[in-house]
């Protein structure tokens, strides 16, 4: 009698374009979160490069194509920009918006950008919201030791699935990107 192979899971792949490194350490970190809530989803992440807005998001609409003929549809897409940014590319950052919204991708604003969501993940700064030029320095005062881009063990000693659940209270992108991966309901 031959052996029977395990089948496992056919995951639902969502392909979640990233300006760059510290949206990949981040998007890594949600993907193990997923796995140990054992979440059928597949986190299928891609850097774009950085770049102004309009840049990214047409870049990753490539990554998106790139990879859907590679391996398979998506269920969902989305992208991930800093909203300081979207409002500092006036023009670009606008077509940029109208651009993804058309391609059916999900926004999520970092807000200002990735290092003031970090900082929110803190207790008791949920709430917080310098503005873009001091995010990073807010951010040091939390995590001292805190390097550009964060590396995903540091994120995952840092920080917990009730942080990012807390901070999502207080942050409607975080929430939207939590709900749309089934972090959050």
């Amino acid at each position: 009698m031959g052996s029977r192979r395990r089948m496992r899971p056919i995951k639902a792949r969502i392909f979640v374009g990233c300006e760059g490194k510290c949206e990949i350490a981040f998007i890594t970190w949600l993907q193990k979160i997923c796995d140990a809530e054992g979440r059928s989803i597949y986190l299928d992440k891609a850097e774009a490069g950085g770049g102004d807005t309009l840049a990214i998001v047409q870049e990753c609409l490539q990554l998106q194509s790139r990879g859907w003929r590679q391996r398979g549809a998506y269920v969902r897409s989305l992208v991930i920009l800093d909203r300081d940014r979207v409002a500092g590319d006036g023009e670009r950052g606008r077509r940029a918006v109208a651009t993804a919204e058309r391609a059916g991708f999900l926004l999520v604003f970092s807000k200002p950008n990735m290092e003031g969501l970090l900082l929110r993940l803190f207790p008791t700064h949920e709430q917080d919201d310098p503005p873009a030029g001091r995010t990073f320095d807010e951010l040091r005062r939390s995590w001292p030791d805190y390097r550009k881009p964060p590396i995903t063990a540091e994120l995952e000693r840092r920080f917990s699935v009730d942080d990012l659940r807390r901070a999502a209270r207080f942050d409607e992108d975080l929430a939207a990107l939590l709900r749309a991966i089934g972090i959050l309901r």
